[in-house]
């Protein structure tokens, strides 16, 4: 993102990766939050995917053509992970670190991994 000269906000997405400012409330209220951000695969990690990244197989997990930034509130208000698809797990980067490395991610249910 940073690359692209556009800011890792609440909506962002890498250049080519999915839309997901419709998704964000921030944006649609004029705020770009930096804070507390999750990423919001889209389509969904499927359970295959997400187990392949806690085994270090993260192809899937960090693949920038499936990823977007949500803070945790809208990301929260999606819900059911996107209307209607299945549920899934977002990461949120942690102090010292970008969404794609340098520091420790977090997933929904506690798991903490260190990002090169």
């Amino acid at each position: 993102m940073l690359e692209a000269n556009r800011p890792v906000v609440c909506g962002s997405s890498p250049p080519d990766g999915p839309s997901v400012a419709v998704y964000s409330r921030c944006l649609a209220d004029g705020v770009q939050n930096g804070f507390d951000l999750e990423l919001h695969h889209d389509p969904p990690l499927t359970n295959e995917e997400r187990q392949a990244a806690a085994r270090g197989d993260r192809r899937a997990f960090d693949d920038p053509t499936r990823v977007g930034w949500l803070c945790k509130s809208c990301h929260a208000a999606l819900g059911d992970g996107g209307f209607g698809r299945e549920q899934h797990h977002a990461v949120r980067t942690l102090a010292g670190g970008t969404a794609f490395g340098g520091g420790a991610e977090k997933d929904l249910d506690g798991v903490v991994s260190e990002t090169a």
